[in-house]
């Protein structure tokens, strides 16, 4: 069996996209504070006619958001533990589903194809690569920045330089910021891609294969 360096995530990383949705009005909330101090308590059924009234301004009814667990991306699993978008959505009418897809790639497509709305852990090479495609995606936010959250899993305690890499297997999901970096990192030796076996691989399944050759 070939030795594997997994090329993966250090710690958490992600930004924030979305299909921009033409033709439609955007989502609009209406803040507590425009009631006034001394206003009365509205009635539950109030706040149901506000929350319809401002579903049919958005002309939404449900968002999918991507859910990104590999290999700890902590902001996704407490937002989705706490329910923070199910609640805050919800208040507006709006359901929220989630679609557990952890490469970037697989998230701009699902998103390309109405699959998704919201990538929730997306990496930037992804998004960058989308729109230079022709898809409709627009950033809202981000919350970690590469390089400092990526680094190289390896067994062999040999491996540490780009120089070193040369001919070795590397593992890692292509078309994201893992596959960019790691081209800048072995242009620092003198290498390209080219000077490794690169393998086209998912987070969860390089973590049971490094986890087997131990």
């Amino acid at each position: 069996m070939r030795r594997i360096i997994a090329l993966s995530l250090a710690v958490c990383m992600g930004a924030m996209a979305l299909t921009g949705c033409k033709g439609s009005s955007p989502v609009t909330t209406t803040a507590a504070s425009e009631a006034g101090a001394g206003a009365e308590s509205s009635a539950p059924d109030d706040l149901e006619a506000e929350s319809s009234s401002e579903n049919a301004a958005s002309g939404l009814d449900k968002l999918t958001l991507t859910y990104v667990t590999s290999p700890l991306n902590v902001p996704t699993i407490i937002e989705k533990n706490k329910g923070i978008f199910a609640r805050d959505l919800g208040e507006m009418g709006i359901s929220v589903d989630y679609a557990e897809i952890n490469s970037g790639a697989d998230q701009t497509q699902a998103l390309a194809s109405g699959d998704v709305q919201i990538l929730y852990g997306v990496g930037a090479t992804s998004v960058i690569l989308s729109a230079a495609n022709g898809a409709d995606i627009k950033v809202l936010n981000m919350y970690s920045r590469s390089p400092k959250a990526f680094a190289l899993y390896s067994a062999d305690e040999s491996l540490t330089s780009p120089e070193s890499l040369k001919g070795k297997t590397i593992a890692g999901p292509a078309g994201t910021n893992l596959h960019e970096l790691l081209a800048a990192y072995l242009a620092k030796g003198g290498l390209s891609i080219e000077d490794v076996d690169y393998v086209n691989m998912g987070i969860a399944t390089q973590r049971r294969l490094l986890t087997a050759a131990a």
